[in-house]
């Protein structure tokens, strides 16, 4: 799929696909309603995002993130997706943190294959985008797309296949900074949800719950500072 129409498609389909992850959400997670999401212009640097996301979010209270998609090197063969989500002044240093992960490089992926995992474009990477993961499996979350179904001229349209659950579930780890799932209770974490057009808050504590309902095949919390790992969940 051409970079070209892979943003046509993610554009397109943006609206679906932030009902989905509202719907997820709400259901799974057992929220009334999913936080507020504020409009601003693309944004492609954490610089940016932290400007912008200061005239919405109290920087006293809040914490900025980046949020990186990368291939770890297991082997000659054996490749392993990885979202990488650190605070937006932690040292990520990708050859240390391969190590660390007894990988034997890291470095980023593709654009096709972040769209194949993710959902999303460059720019837009975020651990919300995990939300398909949510839901205990592929079937679960399938019935849920059918509730909240669009349809065009050719039909109804389907956002996420079988596969597409699987692939998140079965093929992606996820490394997160410890200074994020440990944010003390009085603090919100601000990140895209799903498109660099918008940002939105959790609650440290939604958050937290957040992480654990994540289904990923592997859940590392990490101390980038130090260079070590904090636990896995």
């Amino acid at each position: 799929m051409s970079h070209v129409s892979t943003r046509s498609i993610a554009h397109d389909t943006l609206k679906p696909r932030q009902v989905l992850l509202k719907e997820c959400f709400k259901q799974t997670l057992d929220l009334d309603s999913f936080p507020h999401c504020f409009s601003h212009r693309a944004v492609f640097t954490c610089d940016e995002a932290t400007e912008f996301a200061n005239h919405h979010f109290d920087s006293s209270t809040s914490i900025f993130s980046k949020n990186l998609f990368l291939q770890g090197k297991v082997n000659k063969k054996t490749r392993q997706k990885v979202l990488l989500v650190a605070e937006e002044n932690a040292p990520t240093n990708l050859k240390a943190l391969a190590k660390l992960l007894r990988y034997q490089g890291l470095r980023f992926d593709s654009d096709e294959s972040m769209w194949d995992v993710l959902k999303v474009t460059p720019g837009s990477v975020t651990i919300l985008s995990l939300f398909p993961s949510l839901c205990e499996s592929a079937a679960q979350f399938a019935q849920l797309q059918r509730e909240h179904s669009t349809t065009s001229e050719q039909g109804t349209i389907t956002l996420y296949s079988s596969d597409d659950w699987n692939r998140m579930n079965q093929e992606l780890v996820l490394v997160l900074d410890h200074k994020l799932y440990n944010a003390p209770d009085n603090r919100q974490l601000v990140f895209h949800p799903l498109i660099n057009e918008q940002s939105t808050a959790l609650s440290s504590t939604l958050f937290r719950k957040f992480v654990h309902h994540c289904n990923v095949k592997r859940k590392v919390i990490v101390d980038f500072k130090e260079q070590t790992i904090v636990k896995e969940l």
